[in-house]
């Protein structure tokens, strides 16, 4: 799912349009007038996303966030390590 961003006079303005937006599984960013300020999530909600969804999100705020050549044989290594678990991986 994706992030919506308001900015914080719309946030100010209806909070409990917000909240409502939150409680139905939406996640909103309040941004200020030079960065954010909050992040609202639902609680309950366990948010997840691929890591190549991760590195294009990197990508696109300019990060130059690199791999190194060994990462994919530690992750690798991770999984296999608990092939009977379940890995419910939040990557930020």
């Amino acid at each position: 799912m994706a992030t919506t961003h308001i900015p914080r006079v719309e946030a100010i303005r209806d909070f409990a349009a917000v909240l409502a937006r939150v409680e139905n599984g939406e996640e909103i960013m309040i941004e200020g007038a030079s960065a954010p300020i909050a992040l609202l999530t639902p609680a309950t909600h366990k948010k997840s996303r691929l890591l190549s969804e991760t590195l294009r999100i990197l990508d696109e705020r300019g990060s130059t966030t690199t791999l190194d050549p060994s990462f994919s044989a530690d992750l690798e290594a991770v999984v296999a390590d608990h092939e009977n678990e379940s890995l419910d991986l939040v990557w930020e």
